[in-house]
C-alpha cells in the first residue's frame, strides 16, 4: 500500500524538518508524532485487510478501534506526560497537530477506499 509510504514520509520528513528549525524539541515533536503515526498505520492495515475480506465487518471494526485508540492514547500521554523529562507544552502542540493531520489523511483514505466502484 503506498499509503503507508507516504503516510510515513509525512510525517517523520515533516518531523526532521520542525526539529530542524526547534533544535531544542527534537523529542517532544518526535514522541508527539509517534503515537498518532502507527495508530494511523495499524489502523489502516487492518482496515483495509478487513474490507478486502468483508466489507459488512468494517463498522464494527471501526467501533472497536476507536475505543482502543481511546485507551491507547490516554495510557500513551499519560506515560510520556508523568514518566519522561518531555516538555509538555512542546510535546501536547506536537501530538495535536499529528494527531489531527494523521486522522484526516487516514479519513481520506478511507474514503477512496469505500467508494463504490463503478461498473
Amino acid at each position: 500500500m503506498k499509503i503507508l509510504m507516504y503516510f510515513t514520509l509525512f510525517s517523520f520528513g515533516s518531523w526532521g524538518l520542525v526539529a530542524g528549525l526547534i533544535p531544542t524539541a527534537v523529542s517532544d515533536i518526535f514522541w508527539g508524532m509517534l503515537g498518532p503515526w502507527l495508530v494511523g498505520i495499524i489502523t489502516m492495515i487492518i482496515v483495509k485487510r478487513t474490507y478486502d475480506k468483508d466489507p459488512e465487518s468494517v463498522t464494527a471494526l471501526m467501533m472497536k478501534s476507536f475505543v482502543g485508540k481511546m485507551i491507547f492514547y490516554g495510557i500513551y500521554i499519560s506515560i510520556l506526560i508523568l514518566l519522561t523529562a518531555l516538555q509538555k507544552v512542546q510535546f501536547i502542540i506536537s501530538f495535536t497537530v499529528y494527531f489531527i493531520v494523521l486522522h484526516i489523511i487516514e479519513a481520506l483514505y478511507f474514503q477512496t477506499i469505500f467508494k463504490p466502484k463503478k461498473s
